[in-house]
This record gives structure tokens, sequence and C-alpha cells, in this order.
């Protein structure tokens, strides 16, 4: 009763009403159907939503409506290859979540979570910190976020890439309308941010240019969910008639691959790479009909703005600076303290008042030690802003300490100090890793049957069905004791 907005409540009911149930029975999924227990009542329901989005009886017929879409970021390894500086890194991942995001808010708001079929969006940081932002009851925000901290681990603005590369819809509107606020959506979200992050340098023409428009353009594919429905009739009927009745109680088995129909129809579409920086070639061809210097971030376009380490800041002055930036890469390096702050409050996924900034290389290398030596000295100074997001950021109040550490360590004894040496030695370091790596194949031994013992060699399928009707019977004694105890 606290929320009037109807579409509100069906937001707040998607997030909240799991992680109820698990508050209160821990461990206990609730499955759909006990005999085939692949999902939950959850997934049943979600997935239910989103088909009454798309279907219609019309004199006893079942007739689809609507479109089914994929949003993509194309060459995005590449996007988030061009980076110097582990926040570069991070910011290139995370800008194209945040366009993806933008994109698809529109239709999460009007539809709800359920039209999107890839990713899921339950605990996804960015549905939460939006559905934080719309709820005015200070009541229910204080529930939204406990559960959010609790089980989506959000703790912060959402600052984890989590909407992938790659996002599917299943939207009640024609295919055209889609296509056509998906891509205004991607370059006003993109609009937002740059403006953002160059807002002091907006009158140059080729930054100018770079606010209007992304640095890549989106793939966007969407067919009409119903010429596809008659298609595949045509194809698996023969001649046979297979429409679906609406009062019928039960689908012919022929329509158990429509919807991998579906995502294979959509999914072709021509794969073209996107380079970055097509969008404004316009203005880059003028800039380098001139003597021009390159962007030492990418390698790829005409630098205008240039990046000074010392004090962390990016200006037009050419004098003693660290890098060279176009403004695609100045984005990526502006991301930080109140401009990142900014970002989120104008995107509207502001959860925290808490300034933050991505951890340095120097930072990362040296964690260990920062935790080690904040445990031995056990007197904390006050935290100026986030960055590991725990008590480390005590001793990681500027990203200078961090350096002078892993120069201290490397030998350079004048910039030792005061540093605890032997702490140091045993737990400093200046490497890290950074792993490239998908999840396209995890899993693969489980879904494709294979199945071991606690030995780690395969079982057969005798094997497998002994387990099973040992454990059935287990289960099934245990009831009847249960059943004995209460009787």
């Amino acid at each position: 009763s606290a929320i009037k907005n109807e579409n509100l409540k069906y937001h707040l009911l998607y997030f909240l009403s799991p992680l109820i149930w698990y508050e209160i029975f821990p461990n206990t999924p609730p499955v759909a159907d006990t005999r085939v227990p692949t999902h939950t009542i959850f997934d049943h329901a979600t997935a239910t939503a989103a088909m009454l989005n798309i279907i219609n009886c019309k004199n006893n017929k079942l007739e689809f409506n609507g479109s089914i879409a994929i949003l993509e970021f194309p060459s995005i390894q590449e996007y988030i290859s061009y980076s110097r500086k582990t926040r570069d890194l991070w910011a290139s991942s995370w800008l194209s979540s945040a366009l993806l995001w933008k994109s698809i808010e529109p239709f999460v708001k009007d539809y709800g979570p359920d039209v999107v079929l890839r990713p899921e969006l339950s605990l996804n940081h960015f549905f939460v910190s939006w559905l934080y932002n719309n709820v005015n009851n200070k009541d229910i925000k204080d529930i939204v976020i406990n559960y959010a901290k609790k089980y989506a681990n959000l703790n912060d603005n959402p600052k984890v890439s989590m909407m992938s590369e790659k996002i599917v819809l299943l939207l009640p509107e024609n295919k055209d309308s889609v296509k056509k606020k998906l891509i205004e959506e991607f370059y006003n979200g993109w609009k937002k941010i740059a403006e953002d992050t160059l807002d002091n340098w907006k009158n140059i023409n080729y930054i100018k240019e770079a606010i209007e428009k992304p640095p890549i353009d989106p793939v966007v594919n969407a067919i009409d969910i119903n010429d596809a429905y008659n298609e595949y009739i045509k194809k698996i009927s023969k001649g046979n008639d297979l429409s679906i009745k609406c009062g019928m109680e039960y689908v012919p088995i022929e329509y158990s691959l429509l919807f991998e129909y579906l995502y294979r129809k959509v999914s072709q579409y021509d794969k073209v790479k996107r380079s970055y920086g097509s969008l404004i070639s316009n203005v880059v061809y003028e800039i380098t009909k001139n003597n021009y210097e390159i962007c030492t971030m990418c390698g790829v376009l005409p630098s205008v703005l240039y990046y000074h380490d010392k004090n962390d800041s990016i200006d037009d002055n050419p004098n003693n600076i660290d890098d060279r930036l176009c403004p695609y890469c100045a984005v990526k390096r502006n991301l930080k303290r109140d401009i990142l702050d900014k970002v989120f409050h104008d995107l509207g996924l502001h959860i925290t008042q808490e300034k933050s900034r991505y951890p340095s290389t120097s930072e990362f290398a040296m964690y260990n030690y920062a935790y080690y030596y904040t445990e031995k000295i056990n007197s904390q100074s006050e935290i100026n802003e986030s960055v590991f997001n725990d008590k480390v950021d005590n001793l990681f109040i500027n990203p200078l300490i961090a350096e002078n550490l892993a120069k201290c360590y490397s030998g350079v004894k004048s910039d030792c100090g005061f540093i605890d040496k032997d702490l140091l030695k045993k737990y400093g370091n200046i490497y890290y890793a950074i792993i490239k790596a998908d999840g396209d194949f995890m899993g693969k031994g489980y879904w494709s049957g294979v199945l071991k013992d606690q030995h780690g060699d395969p079982i057969g399928i005798d094997q497998y069905l002994n387990y099973l009707i040992s454990y059935i019977k287990e289960i099934s004694n245990k009831s009847s004791d249960d059943l004995n105890r209460i009787n």
C-alpha cells in the first residue's frame, strides 16, 4: 500500500519475492515441478510473465505479437583492450554495461524486467540500483538496499560490469519501433556520460562531435515473432494441423523448439567489425589533414587532451604530460571521484554518497601488504574514499602511497621512509595478473551428462541409477520416520 504505482509494485515483487522466500527458507528452492526439479516457481512465473506480453487469443486460436530483439556491443574485447591503466580497463568494461543498460531501461520500466531474456536481471546491480532510485518511500528503499547488500552484494554504486556484451529482449512492440528506441537510448546514454566527463572542453568541435556520437555503433536486430511463428509452423506441420488452441491442456511437442528457432533466427545478422571512432570519421579526417599526435591510450584516433599523472588530472595543456588522449579515451580516464559520482546521479543509478575510485596497478599489487599492515597497526585513519571497500582503504588514501611501496619493494631506499620493511618483504609485490576469460564452457561437463564419482571417474548409467535408487530410499525412510514422530 506504500507504493501507488502499479508498475513499480511489479518491479518490487520481481526483485523481493525470491529473496524473502530464501530469507525464510534458506537452502530450500521452491521447485516448480518436483518430478523434474530443473527450475523454481520464480523462474516459472518470470517465463510466464514474459510470454503474456506476446500472446493473444483470437477466435480460440493462439496468435503471437511483438518482436524478439538482440542488442550487441560489437568488438567489445577490442574496445576494452584500448586501455593503459587498470582503471581504463575497468572504465571500458563498465561503460559497455552502462550503455546497454540505458538502452533497455525504458522497456524494463514499461514492461517489467522479465522481458529481458539475457542477462538475468533479478540480482543485476544496474536493475537494482535503478529500482532503488525509483522508490520514494524511505522504508521500502531501506528494504530494497538491505536485500541488495545481502543477496546481490551491492554495497556501493553499480561499478561492476554485469550486462555482458549482448542483450536479448522479448517485447510487445513491432520490430522497427524496438530497433529505433534501442539505438536512440544507446546514444542518449552515451551523451549523458560524455557530457559529465568532457564538460570543460565541449566547445572544441572534435570533442563536441564525440559527445554526440558514441565510440562504437551498437548492433541491433529484431524480428517479428508472428512471422517467425508462421514460418516455423510450415516447417514442422507437414500438412497436419498443429495450430495451438487457447483452451488446449497440452501444447504439441513440436513446439518445444520454437524459442530455439526464434533465437537462432534473430541471431542471423551480419557480423561486421565496428571500428573505434568510425562515427566521427568526418571530423577525424579534417584533423588528420594537418599535423597531429595519436592518442597514446588507443593508438587509433588523434589526441586532443592531455593527462598528468602527478596530480591525476586531464586538461588541454601539452606540457609535462604522461598521456595524450582522444575524446573517447578521455571519457574512460576521467571516470573517477566527483565526476563518476555525477555520472551515477545523472544515470539514475546512485546508491551512496561515498566517493570512490578504481584501484591503481600498484594498489592491486600491494593489497596483501596493506591488509596485514592495517591488521598490525590496528589504528585506522578516517577513510576519504572507497577503493577496495574494506579496511585496506585506510592505508590507500592516495595512489602515490602504493607507488612508494612498490618503489621501496624494488629497492629504491629513498621511498621507504617509515615503511615496515619486514612486512613489505613478506607480503609485498610489484606484480599482479589480469586473466582474460569467459564463461562459454563453464558447466560443459554437467550439460553433456558427464557425472563423476568421488574418485573423479565417470559413472555409467547403471551406477547412476543405483545412486538414485539409494537416495530415494533414504528420503523415503526419513519421511516415514518423520511421519511416525508426528503421529
